[in-house]
Parts: structure tokens; C-alpha cells; sequence
């Protein structure tokens, strides 16, 4: 399903003059449908390959979730989207009332393990019959018949849950398009949830073992520059509340989360659009109108919130700058993405040429966390050795306050121009990336064609516009520093590790602000290393009561 760009084009579009001027290109085959319960249908309709991408998306992330459900859409992604199990798509009364039994033990063992020790006999109990349902739901799962997609001759089958939205896509011969509805109208009217026991387990596993957040660094980034905001809460405090969710509570929201009036249906290849549009209003068409989820009220976040800096631990030294920006939707939202690619888009870019024998693992992008709502520009590196973060830093503030200043040249637009252009016809030329190129732009922008409208905002404007988005948002009062030097707690003993490990586990509960906590927690080791022996045991000793008190 894909195709190869003319070299001739290539070679136009890196010089800069290809299209450089010409109005934004429609995608070749595309319709579109609002369907009758409210779910928009995205076809690419492109004869001869024999297969089509299949996508569904849901304007609903990890944003949109109320307290009681935080990390509700990364369970969904785990259990409910994604590879097709055949338990999934039936009525079985006898695996459903195993599930709910299951639900049952393990919150009666989670409660237990709040009030007694573990090893209680009461928490031995417990959890020797909650190991026994789950080995009789284990064996309720017909294995032999294997994933629905996989018999089918897909590939690829997969989910994804981010703050803005939560979506599925597989690869399937144009032969499995009547099944690929079925499969989909079925679980999502079903709502089965068959392996939420063993999805939220691994869940809560990951979460208690350091695997979220993924990027310890970008994690304090969002939470000092978007405080407040769920676009900087951190998934890895929540572990408790996540292992709490209940599969009742999980199944309502759900169908709330994905109702038709939040779904777009996007697919991409072999498929006659009369036909497609005629077996979709049957199926996923026809799944009833429900009411959407309480949308969130979210802070009003003031983009010019004021420089902040914060340092913390981490494997060595290393520099993350964040300015906060606009959503996608806005208007210079375009112009800030072609200054991301000025300052970081190749080699010949200006910040890795700046910062060749200075740093490396130079990174530049937009849209993180998410582009649904403010969002931050982040440039992202690590010194080299003999180089200090200071230069570095000095560095990247040098090219911002030039973007300020001075006016991008024409061959420098032009050249970052060619090189979106570039990247859209590489996305369109492939199934699956064009897919998920049309959903995130629909689930952030309200439409697909957020993905094709960033070039004719931009020719539009003329190379003025980056310097103005430049002097608007790439300046001080937007900007938050967050430097990683290497973690101390590799010189302390074991004492101190285990209270540092501690605290760190209490602030988290009681600060917010990850610029505050990391204060605190810095403060409080230095303190606690002046303590004498005898006192930093008994000092550990009370802060663990308290962080095994506040967990009830």
C-alpha cells in the first residue's frame, strides 16, 4: 500500500522549489459522511492494492477523565481497543458473572491491603481466592482459536491512548472489510472488557515499578509549565486510584467515552466508497446515540505564566526548554510548527549546526503533551562532554532571540516549507500513517483537514508570520528550564536512598507542583543527612507510617 515519490519530485521539493508557492493539493480519493448517529466516516479510497487501514478514533484522552477515573483511557487501550479476542464479541453469562466475581475479590483484597499487613491472614485469604478466579478465567479464553484480525490475514493491530484521544487501527485484506465492521459494532456495543483483570494488574505493575512516566524529565517539564492542567498530571501518582477502578464504573465510561458523537471512522485503500458507506450505516452507523461524557472543566491557563526553572536527578546532564504555545486549532499554530522545523528539522537546521561540538540528541517539536488544548514547543539536548549546561542553554536562547529579531529569509522558508510538503507526501503515501495522520488532526483540530491546512495558512501569511508568533510566544514569561544533573542518591547509602525513595513518594501526594516538590525534596534529603543515626532511622520510620496512612 505504498507508493514511491518521483525522484525528479524529491529532488524539487528538498530544493525548495517545488510547489513553493501553489495552493494546498486535495488527497486524491477522499469523502467524507457524518453518519446518522453522529460518527464521522473518513474514506481514501484507493483501487488496486488489495488492502485497506482501518482506524478508529475517539476524541476522548486522558484530558477529558474525571478524578475517580484517571488512567481509565490507558485501561481501555489495553482491554477494549486493539487486537479483536473472540470473547469480546459474544454473550457468555458464565464468563461475565467470573469477571464480575473477580471485581468483587479484588477490591475486598485491596481493601484488606490498606488495613492489615500483607501476609495477614485475612490478606492470605483473600488473595488466594482471587488467584483461584483468575486461573477459571484464564481458562475460560479460547486460545486455540486465537486473535479475530490475526485469523483474518491482518497485521498490525494495535491501540493507542494519549492525552488527547484514544484510538485502534489494523491492516486487513479488502476481503475483511464486512468482518472488520462486525468485530468493531460488537465489542463496542458489548463493552466486554473480558481482560480488564489482567490489564489493570499489569497497569498498576508498570506504574509502581518506574515505567511512567516513560520520560522522567518531560514529565516535570509538563507539570511545571502546565500547572494545574491534565496535560501535565503525571499518570505514576495515581497508581492507587487506577488499581480502585472498578469494572462497572470502567464499562460506563466507556460507552460514554467512545459514543458515536466522539468517533471517527477513518479508511484508508481498497474499498468502493458506495459499498463502504452502505456496510458502515449498518454496522458501526447504526450503534445507538449516547450521551457523551460531562466534558472536563479544565483552568484557564495563562500562556504567559512566567519563567520557571527546576532541577532535578537523573543518568547524567541534560537540558529541557519548553515554551507554552497555542492549540492546534489556532491561527499560529502553523508558524510554529515550521519554526520547529527551522530550529531542528535535519542537519542543516539551525540548532544542530549551532550546537554541533556542544551537544547532542538534539530534539525540537511541538504538541507536547498533546495540541487539543496549550501545549508547549520543546527543544530537548544533551551536552557534550567538557560542556556545560549553561552553554547549551545560552545556545538555544541565542536562535530564539534571532527568530525574535530577525526576519526568516525566503531560501530558509522556502527550504522548510519544501520539507513539510516533503513530509506530507511521505504520510500520504502510506495507509497507516496517512490514517493517523487524518484522525489526530480530526480528534485535535475538530476536522481532518487540519492535516492539510497548515501549508495554505502559511503561503498565506509569508515568512513575517513566524517572526510574530516568534516574538509572541517564544519569550521569557512562556518559558519553563527544567535541567537534569546526575542523581545523588548513586554516593548515598542505603538509609538515605530508602528515605529519599520515600519522600519522594509522600510529596507526590500532597505538592502539585513538580518545581515544588523537587525543592522539597531536596531540602528535606540535605536535612535528613545532618540528622544523627539514631534520629534518620526513626525520621524514615515516621515518614513511612505516614505514606502507608495516606494510601488508606
Amino acid at each position: 500500500m505504498r507508493r514511491s515519490l518521483p525522484p525528479l519530485l524529491v529532488a524539487a521539493l528538498l530544493c525548495g522549489v517545488a510547489r513553493a508557492q501553489a495552493p494546498e493539493a486535495p488527497i486524491p480519493g477522499l469523502t467524507e459522511q457524518r453518519l446518522a448517529n453522529g460518527a464521522d466516516l473518513i474514506l481514501v479510497s484507493r483501487p488496486g492494492s488489495g488492502a485497506f487501514r482501518a482506524s478508529l478514533f475517539f476524541r476522548q484522552g486522558g484530558v477529558d477523565e474525571p478524578p475517580q477515573l484517571l488512567g481509565a483511557t490507558e485501561l481501555l487501550s489495553r482491554c477494549l481497543l486493539g487486537p479483536a479476542w473472540p470473547e469480546d464479541l459474544k454473550a457468555d453469562p458464565a464468563l461475565d458473572a467470573l469477571l464480575t466475581q473477580e471485581d468483587g475479590l479484588a477490591e475486598e483484597l485491596r481493601v484488606a491491603r490498606l488495613q492489615d499487613k500483607e501476609g495477614s491472614p485475612r490478606v492470605d485469604e483473600l488473595k488466594a481466592a482471587h488467584d483461584a478466579v483468575l486461573t477459571q478465567l484464564e481458562a475460560r479464553f479460547d486460545h486455540d482459536v486465537g486473535e479475530v484480525y490475526a485469523q483474518a490475514g491482518g497485521a498490525d493491530s494495535h491501540a493507542v491512548d494519549t492525552r488527547d484521544f484514544l484510538a485502534s487501527g489494523v491492516e486487513l485484506p479488502a476481503s475483511a472489510f464486512t468482518l472488520w465492521c462486525a468485530t468493531e459494532t460488537a465489542r463496542l456495543t458489548r463493552m466486554n472488557l473480558s481482560r480488564l483483570p489482567f490489564a489493570r494488574a499489569s497497569l498498576v505493575s508498570d506504574l509502581r515499578s518506574g515505567a511512567f512516566p516513560k520520560d522522567p524529565a518531560i514529565a516535570v517539564l509538563l507539570g511545571a509549565a502546565l500547572p494545574g492542567h491534565p496535560y501535565g498530571r503525571n499518570l505514576a501518582d495515581y497508581a492507587a486510584a487506577v488499581e480502585a477502578l472498578r469494572r462497572e464504573d470502567l464499562r460506563a465510561y466507556a460507552r460514554a467515552a467512545c459514543s458515536p458523537s466522539r468517533m471517527a471512522i477513518v479508511l484508508v485503500g481498497d474499498l468502493d466508497p458506495a459499498t463502504t458507506l452502505t456496510e458502515v450505516q449498518k454496522t458501526l452507523g447504526a450503534l445507538p446515540q449516547t450521551e457523551p461524557p460531562v466534558p472536563p472543566v479544565l483552568p484557564d491557563l495563562n500562556l504567559a505564566l512566567g519563567d520557571r526553572r527546576v532541577q532535578i536527578q537523573g543518568e547524567g546532564f541534560r537540558l529541557v526548554e519548553g515554551w507554552r504555545i497555542p492549540s492546534r486549532a489556532d491561527e499560529s499554530s502553523a508558524a510554529l510548527d515550521l519554526i520547529a522545523r527551522i530550529l531542528g528539522g535535519g542537519p542543516s537546521a539551525r540548532l544542530p549546526l549551532r550546537l554541533k561540538s556542544l551537544a547532542t540528541d538534539l530534539s525540537v517539536a511541538t504538541g507536547r503533551p498533546g495540541a487539543r488544548y496549550p501545549n508547549l514547543l520543546v527543544v530537548d539536548a544533551t551536552p557534550l562532554p567538557g560542556h556545560s549546561l549553561q552553554e547549551v542553554e545560552d545556545a538555544v536562547e541565542s536562535e530564539i532571540l534571532r527568530l525574535r529579531q530577525e526576519p526568516v529569509s525566503h531560501d530558509e522558508w522556502n527550504r522548510a516549507l519544501a520539507q513539510m510538503d516533503l513530509a506530507r507526501l511521505t504520510e500520504e503515501s502510506d495507509a497507516a500513517t496517512l490514517a493517523s495522520a487524518l484522525g489526530v488532526a480530526w480528534a485535535q483540530t475538530g476536522s481532518w483537514r487540519g492535516f492539510t491546512q497548515e501549508g495554505s495558512r502559511l503561503r498565506a501569511t509569508g515568512p513575517e508570520a513566524l517572526q510574530r508568533a516568534a516574538a509572541t510566544y517564544l519569550v521569557p514569561s512562556h518559558r519553563t528550564l527544567v535541567e537534569v544533573v546526575p542523581d545523588p542518591s548513586r554516593q548515598l547509602d542505603e538509609q538515605a536512598r530508602a528515605f529519599l525513595g520515600v519522600l519522594r513518594a509522600l510529596a507526590a501526594r500532597k505538592v502539585e507542583d513538580p518545581a515544588q516538590r523537587e525543592s522539597l525534596v531536596g531540602e528535606g534529603l540535605r536535612q535528613f543527612q545532618m540528622l544523627p543515626m539514631a534520629e534518620r532511622a526513626k525520621t524514615l520510620d515516621l515518614l513511612r507510617q505516614q505514606v502507608k496512612g495516606g494510601a488508606r
